[in-house]
């Protein structure tokens, strides 16, 4: 699903917001893949550059953070399954 998808968004419940807010996670997520194969196809010569971007893939990262934890509080069995996961992961 994207958001394209689902434009105009008619908002049905938490739920519906929740699956929504997952959408976003995802497309911040492919940003920062994008902004990586430019940053390691960067040389050098342009290394400000690379640097920029760096910043920019860093708030896109940022808002991810954002958007898990208003999914959190939004859903605390789904917050609980992530807490899980990243016990398992340690």
């Amino acid at each position: 699903m994207t958001l394209k998808d689902t434009c105009p968004i008619e908002l049905k419940d938490s739920a519906h917001l929740v699956r929504l807010l997952h959408v976003l996670v995802a497309e911040e997520s492919k940003a920062t893949e994008q902004y990586d194969q430019v940053i390691e196809a960067i040389d050098d010569r342009f290394a400000l550059v690379a640097e920029k971007l760096k910043e920019i893939r860093n708030d896109e990262l940022n808002h991810i953070g954002i958007l898990t934890n208003q999914i959190s509080q939004l859903d605390p069995e789904e917050a609980r399954a992530m807490l899980e996961g990243a016990d398992e992961g340690k």
